[in-house]
């Protein structure tokens, strides 16, 4: 008999995490009106969270296009909950340099749009496990400067990963808008384009997305639909014959619309298209994590 080993998804724990918290909360505090509600807030937590579970059961047995609707909005439901998550439980902890060391090639990871180095830890299980690294974060510390000017700062970080390893090699991984930054930089700002192994780019809007329309500072503007900048930087990297790109994005992606702008490959053994899981989601989810993983090991 065949034994399948699951894993629960980060999706899924980060939930099950803010419901045990507030339940503990319940616990702990003693004026009763307050406990009262904490329990029923951790109730209702509980059976939106059971929710979005049945609407993943449910999308086995459905056909498009109602597959797609319950797809969203299993995605919306657990993207919000990752959205709590990072606001009160990783946004504290920004105040630690996250990396880990390693013998091999680094990595850089490069969060998104108005978000923090820590919102890599779940990947950074799986990289550290698989034995890769040294694997780095940084923080892009100017939230709406243009990403152009946000490549400088990956420049300036790159510059201090070469001199701590005295490796002049590196694999570049960016989520949403970091990715951008991470392909900018590899094209434009690297000191050698040979010197970048691979830019690895999850939920990456290249085509631009219609929800930058509501978003504020340069580097939104730059990443609304058919921008002049992403036009730019996709020809650049149509044009690009040295530097190898690989994308992850989800069908059910409610950040970058349309979807399909997450991807700018062709190959297929260089894209990852997932569904049912939203744009933060992609930070928590095994799969994505361990493509990013066999990517880097690909020689």
């Amino acid at each position: 008999m065949v034994r399948i080993k699951r894993r629960i998804e980060g999706y899924y724990l980060v939930p099950l995490v803010i419901i045990a918290t507030i339940y503990a909360i319940h616990k702990i505090i003693s004026p009763l009106a307050l406990k009262g509600l904490f329990l029923w807030i951790a109730g209702a937590f509980l059976v939106v969270l059971m929710t979005a579970f049945l609407l993943k059961l449910s999308s086995y047995v459905i056909s498009y296009p109602l597959k797609k609707r319950i797809m969203a909005i299993h995605a919306f439901i657990l993207d919000s909950f990752l959205h709590v998550y990072l606001l009160f439980f990783l946004a504290p902890c920004n105040i630690i340099r996250w990396q880990y060391k390693g013998e091999g090639t680094p990595i850089l990871l490069i969060h998104g749009y108005l978000h923090f180095a820590p919102v890599w830890l779940y990947h950074m299980r799986f990289y550290k496990k698989a034995g890769l690294g040294p694997i780095y974060t940084m923080n892009l510390n100017d939230p709406f400067s243009s990403i152009e000017h946000l490549s400088e700062n990956v420049a300036n970080k790159v510059k201090e990963i070469v001199k701590e390893t005295g490796k002049d090699e590196i694999y570049i991984v960016g989520h949403s808008m970091g990715g951008l930054i991470g392909s900018y930089y590899a094209i434009h700002d690297a000191p050698k384009k040979e010197g970048v192994l691979k830019v690895i780019t999850l939920g990456s809007p290249f085509h631009g997305t219609k929800v930058a329309n509501i978003a504020i500072g340069e580097n939104a503007k730059e990443m609304r639909l058919n921008s002049p900048f992403v036009k730019a930087l996709l020809k650049d990297i149509q044009k690009e014959k040295k530097i190898p790109f690989y994308n992850i994005g989800s069908k059910s992606d409610q950040l970058v619309i349309p979807q399909s702008s997450s991807f700018v490959v062709d190959k297929p053994e260089r894209k990852l298209v997932l569904d049912g899981i939203g744009h933060v989601g992609l930070l928590f989810s095994s799969q994505a994590a361990n493509q990013v993983v066999n990517w880097v090991k690909e020689k």
